[in-house]
């Protein structure tokens, strides 16, 4: 496959996929804002106490925000929110739920109806979940949760392919079942 330079700017995230564990993938389209923030190293060196180079790097980690209308029963497994020993439909935080694993997938648009996939392999909820009703409002707030995502076996924590240059397997697996052996090259060249 050829480089081709194209400019894509990111206008809309059209989809978003979660899948927790080896559970199903959460998929849906009810999404207010997404913002990625990578974490970079920065070494610097010296000489006679004067910076005289400076690299930056790419940690492979960072910080995912992502403000929706969650479906409930992710905002559950997200929480690890427990049901042993409850009744059928009865889920309860506290000692013990510890935040899954999962992968997190994004479907983005640009201006001209172009598409990008990105994923992340590994990410967790690292934010509190605030849990706020503001009685009289004439608009459903979002609610805004917050993920650390961090590397996988391959040593990446972000991937992202624009539609048109990926295989059509790639593009049909994608968004639900999202693993880096999908994106490894395969063969002579591949």
């Amino acid at each position: 496959m050829s480089n081709v330079y194209t400019q894509f700017s990111e206008y809309e995230c059209k989809q978003i996929g979660l899948k927790i564990g080896t559970t199903e993938t959460y998929l849906w389209g009810c999404i207010g804002e997404v913002s990625v923030t990578k974490d970079l190293v920065k070494t610097v060196k010296k000489c006679r106490g004067v910076v005289n180079k400076s690299r930056t790097r790419e940690a492979g980690t960072g910080t995912i925000k992502v403000k929706a209308h969650w479906p409930i029963a992710l905002l559950y497994a997200l929480q690890a929110m427990n049901v042993t020993g409850l009744k059928e439909g009865v889920y309860a935080s506290g000692d013990g739920c510890i935040h899954p694993e999962g992968c997190l997938t994004l479907l983005v648009e640009d201006e001209d109806g172009k598409l990008k996939y990105k994923a992340f392999p590994r990410v967790t909820l690292s934010s509190e979940v605030e849990d706020a009703v503001t009685n009289g409002e004439e608009e459903v707030a979002e609610q805004e949760l917050e993920f650390t995502y961090m590397k996988d076996d391959a040593g990446y924590g972000w991937y992202e392919a624009l539609a048109e240059q990926v295989d059509a397997t790639t593009a049909s697996t994608w968004m639900e079942n999202f693993t880096t052996d999908l994106v490894k090259a395969t063969g002579e060249g591949g």
